[in-house]
């Protein structure tokens, strides 16, 4: 067990030197620079890599419709985005607080939140570059929090933990104690909750994604309808290289039957209907990477 735990620390080890070393590299560079030469490396590499299957299989699925070419070109741009939102996470205090390469529709929201002195939660999907969301809230002064995985590696946790200071107020796991920190953190009107709501999670609820059943993570439902706080949807689109439009929208209608159980499958429906309406409009700047879907589907 101890030959085994000195093995693991060194392969943690090596990956955090790798994943230390590209940032520093990555920051080095100008960051239209850093985004363009990721974004060539993975649009040409990606494709080749065994997880690419995954994102076939999920094209199929979303998609039917769409010849082979055009599967192949959504595909590729999939990494080149991938590949750009590593080369600018360097740079994200730089990017979320210039203007010019990100604008912003619907910023009355984010104001309505602020001056409402309550809590709220603003949605979205891994779609285009998502991290560039916070900015939002910085430009107006939202206490955002965030809700995260952390990385198993101690060392490149402490590499996420770094680029992302001073971006958000708080990091709420994903866990049983994350969970309760958030509810009392609502309850208390002290923070703006920002979650991706896209993937798969296993114990979650069946709600139909793209005419499929897909288990959905239903927390959100659960901390908007018990602590009745409302939920604003916002998309990132990449217009063009490291430019960006951020878009707001207003609050979903919250459900209020008898039935807390159909109140959350009608709200987590809607919210998947309107990311299925984003994926669709620009479909290579999502993350197709993901196993959404039900394991069979993937033999």
């Amino acid at each position: 067990m101890k030959k085994r735990g000195v093995l693991v620390w060194i392969k943690w080890a090596l990956e955090g030197s790798i994943a230390w070393g590209m940032y520093g590299l990555l920051k080095a560079l100008p960051v239209d620079i850093a985004s363009a030469a990721m974004g060539k490396f993975l649009r040409a590499v990606g494709p080749l890599i065994p997880v690419s299957n995954v994102a076939r299989t999920n094209l199929d699925i979303v998609f039917p419709q769409k010849s082979a070419a055009e599967k192949k070109e959504i595909l590729s741009g999939c990494w080149e985005n991938l590949g750009r939102i590593v080369g600018e996470f360097p740079h994200l205090q730089q990017l979320r607080r210039d203007t010019k390469k990100v604008t912003v529709i619907g910023a009355e929201y984010a104001e309505e939140i602020k001056h409402s002195g309550k809590s709220a939660i603003i949605f979205s999907g891994h779609l285009g570059n998502w991290e560039i969301l916070s900015g939002v809230a910085s430009q107006h002064a939202l206490p955002l929090s965030v809700v995260y995985r952390p990385a198993s590696n101690p060392f490149t946790e402490a590499l996420y933990q770094y680029a992302r200071k001073n971006i958000t107020r708080e990091q709420f796991q994903k866990n049983r104690g994350g969970a309760k920190q958030i509810v009392k953190a609502l309850r208390n009107n002290d923070t703006v909750l920002a979650m991706l709501v896209d993937q798969k999670m296993n114990d979650g609820v069946e709600v139909p994604f793209f005419g499929k059943p897909a288990m959905t993570a239903s927390a959100i439902a659960e901390f908007a309808l018990r602590q009745q706080v409302p939920i604003y949807p916002a998309r990132t689109i990449r217009t063009n290289a490291t430019s960006f439009r951020v878009e707001m929208f207003p609050a979903l209608k919250l459900p209020n039957s008898d039935s807390h159980t159909q109140n959350v499958l009608e709200l987590l429906t809607t919210i998947n209907q309107l990311l299925e309406s984003w994926i669709t409009e620009k479909p290579e700047d999502w993350f197709w990477l993901h196993r959404r879907w039900p394991k069979p589907l993937y033999n």
